[in-house]
């Protein structure tokens, strides 16, 4: 069985992951099969996915969607990081003086007025 590559329309193997003539990435439905363009199937309104994702069986239903969307790395929970409150008021501290430095840095550097 060959498939016709949605960019150019060659036949090609039902297996490839890319047209073997123009190079376009083969994407495919998980549920029925269907090889084409966009980000659904017309036909099931199921996402369409790079056949490399599916893999080989990529017309064996629902559960070849939900096993490669089961590989997805588990997502990394937020930390937020509070300094105490001690810190908080040196660090504004710091800054003031920074500033108050950098100011008195540029009136020395300042060229003396007539």
């Amino acid at each position: 069985m060959s498939l016709h590559c949605p960019g150019c329309k060659a036949d090609i193997d039902d297996d490839s992951f890319y047209c073997d003539q123009c190079g376009t990435e083969l994407l495919k439905c998980g549920r029925c099969g269907f090889v084409g363009k966009g980000k659904v199937c017309p036909h099931d309104r199921t996402p369409l996915m790079p056949a490399k994702t599916l893999g080989a069986g990529a017309a064996a239903g629902p559960s070849a969607v939900t096993s490669s969307l089961s590989s997805a790395p588990a997502p990394v929970p937020l930390q937020v990081v509070v300094p105490p409150a001690g810190l908080a008021g040196a660090a504004a501290g710091a800054a003031a003086a920074g500033a108050a430095g950098v100011a008195a840095a540029a009136g020395a550097a300042a060229p003396p007025s007539a």
